[in-house]
Parts: structure tokens; sequence; C-alpha cells
């Protein structure tokens, strides 16, 4: 068994819309909004990008990511700790490219592979 329980599974297809948060080697924090994060399996979450900007300057310094995923009806949440891994390229990429064009957006630039390593329930932080 994974560690994303069906019930956020469901949230993320549901909402598409999460914060990305990183943090630079020196320490500066960064979160940017994506409306591009999807389930790859019960361990995996990818979130395409159309920019090349401190999100990925910063997972290459310092290759630690925190995602939130939050309900606009119920304002409950989940927030995603993991690994990141950034393709510009491959399967997972191209199945980005290919849900991106039946939306009439072009390309993203990358995609960041998270494998999932600790959950918090958004409220109260509870790490499940």
């Amino acid at each position: 068994m994974g560690i994303l329980t069906e019930e956020m599974k469901g949230m993320i297809e549901k909402q598409h819309l999460c914060h990305i948060a990183t943090c630079s080697k020196e320490g500066t924090p960064n979160v940017a909004p994506r409306g591009s994060i999807r389930v790859v399996d019960d361990n995996t979450l990818v979130v395409a990008s159309s920019v090349a900007g401190k999100t990925i300057a910063n997972l290459k310094e310092n290759p630690k990511v925190a995602i939130a995923v939050t309900s606009s009806e119920t304002r409950k949440g989940f927030q995603f700790k993991g690994t990141p891994t950034i393709e510009e390229s491959g399967s997972l990429f191209d199945k980005m490219v290919e849900i991106w064009a039946s939306r009439g957006r072009p390309s993203p630039l990358n995609v960041i592979k998270i494998e999932v390593t600790e959950v918090y329930v958004n409220p109260p932080g509870t790490k499940i």
C-alpha cells in the first residue's frame, strides 16, 4: 500500500491547483502556484511547469520540496513532502504534454516528479 490514500488522490484530481514550496541553498524560500498537479501512482506526484524560474533553480541547488493542495469547498487539504526529480523528456513528460495539449496549452518546459515521503493534514497539520 502506498502513502497516497484514495481521499488524497481524489482531491488532487479534482483540484489540480497546488502550491509548490522550495528553498535555495542559502535558505531563501519560494512558493509558486501550479495548476497541473497529477497523481502518477500510490507514492508519486507530478507537477508540470511552463517556466524554469526559481522553483527549478532551487530544486537543482536543494532537492527538497513541499506541495500543498487544498479543497476550495471544504478548506481541508494535504501537504506532501518528498524527493523531486526534474524531467524534460521521457514518458511522464510526454503524458503531461498530451494533457496540456488537450487543454489548448503550450507544452511544459519540464515536469517535477515527486516521490512522496511525508504527508500532513491541513488543518491541523497532523503527520500521517
